[in-house]
């Protein structure tokens, strides 16, 4: 009696293919229909995957019993509780301790000023957009401007509405530091040099890709930088124009408890700018969380959700596999999965700013494997042992 190779494999592969349904169904509902509705949908289509999976699986097997008389019924009853679990975790994850949401005291706006944006925006309408944004706040309103290229450069010092709100933009040239502007403007704002008074936004804009960061290195020292701007409860909004990085932008954004908002047209930037300085994001179990009070609080609410979701996968695996396969190893190995699944989601994506379609590819994996055994035998007076269940 070994491990069922066929059911490890076959599982791992279902929920892989569940990897692209699921992330296709969260890109296209995210924000559209409501997020804890959004969570149970998306686990409870990882369960419909896996109950079709080991089905398919099982034809190949021969079986010890006929199984479950009620099969069908408790799996209908597994499905309904996966779509209110995920959903009711989900619920507790979004308003536990939710922050409230202030009127800013003074925007920073961090530009891109690198040598793409000769071609992407030649008549400086990023220039127009901060007009517009900044055109119906109060004379005392407070706001600065960086731009960033190899470098970064205060060109606006923090300063009232009342001051005039025209700021010089020189020759755009080099790359896209955006690791190093980020970098300056906490330091600058730690020490002192650059006030934000006590609800101060940050709206970052470039056209391109990080020209200062290590693959994967440069990511989880970036992280470490947004988890302090959160930590003093400064958002940063993003906005890309033509080929950003989404990732990298996405990221900034949502650890910071900000949002992204993409462009393909340079005409389309004020829309966009005033969009992402006025808004908000909010955290869910599949995505970045920002650093907040109680952090560790959800950290551990989102292991238990992972563990109780991979539970109830483990309960319907039970029950499918019962007539051709040792179960007894599911529970252990479903622990196990489901605590790895929730720390690629919590620390590898949340903590080291890994891609959360790759976090969420091996969460899916995780919690579809099965690891089950062969059964020693197959004796026929073992047939008939569930059909009173």
């Amino acid at each position: 009696m070994g491990i069922s190779k066929r059911m490890l494999i076959g599982t791992a592969i279902t929920g892989a293919i569940y990897f692209l349904v699921g992330e296709f169904l969260y890109r296209t509902l995210l924000n559209k229909i409501p997020t804890p509705l959004l969570v149970g949908l998306y686990f409870l289509g990882l369960m419909v995957f896996v109950l079709i999976g080991i089905n398919i699986i099982g034809t190949t097997m021969p079986r010890s019993s006929k199984g479950y008389k009620d099969i069908v019924l408790r799996c209908l009853a597994l499905c309904v509780a996966m779509l209110a679990a995920g959903a009711l975790l989900e619920l507790v994850y979004e308003v536990c301790f939710r922050e409230r949401v202030n009127t800013p005291s003074s925007y920073v706006f961090a530009l891109d000023n690198s040598g793409s944006m000769t071609s992407n925006d030649p008549e400086n309408q990023r220039y127009d957009a901060i007009q517009a944004t900044l055109e119906n706040k109060k004379p005392d309103f407070q706001f600065a401007v960086y731009t960033f290229a190899n470098s970064p450069d205060l060109i606006r010092p923090m300063g009232p509405v009342s001051d005039g709100t025209e700021f010089d933009l020189e020759e755009p040239n080099g790359g896209t530091g955006i690791k190093t502007i980020m970098e300056t403007m906490y330091e600058d704002i730690d020490s002192g040099a650059l006030n934000l008074g006590k609800n101060g936004k940050i709206l970052l804009f470039t056209d391109g890709y990080a020209t200062d960061m290590k693959p994967i290195i440069g990511k989880a020292s970036l992280n470490r930088v947004l988890e302090k701007f959160s930590k003093k409860g400064i958002s940063i909004s993003t906005v890309g124009l033509g080929d950003p990085d989404d990732e990298l932008m996405d990221m900034i954004a949502k650890k910071t408890n900000g949002v992204y908002v993409r462009v393909e047209e340079a005409d389309l930037l004020e829309e966009a700018m005033k969009e992402a300085i006025d808004s908000n994001s909010d955290r869910n179990l599949l995505d970045y969380r920002s650093k907040v009070s109680f952090d560790f609080l959800f950290t551990l609410i989102r292991f238990v959700a992972v563990l109780l979701l991979g539970l109830l996968l483990g309960l319907l695996k039970m029950y499918v596999c019962e007539p051709f396969l040792d179960t007894r190893p599911l529970w252990l190995t479903s622990v196990i999965c489901s605590l790895i699944a929730a720390a690629c989601v919590e620390f590898g994506m949340n903590k080291f700013g890994l891609l959360p379609q790759l976090m969420r590819f091996f969460m899916c994996v995780l919690l579809a494997m099965g690891t089950l055994k062969t059964k020693a035998d197959y004796n026929n007076d073992y047939n008939d042992i569930y059909k009173h269940y």
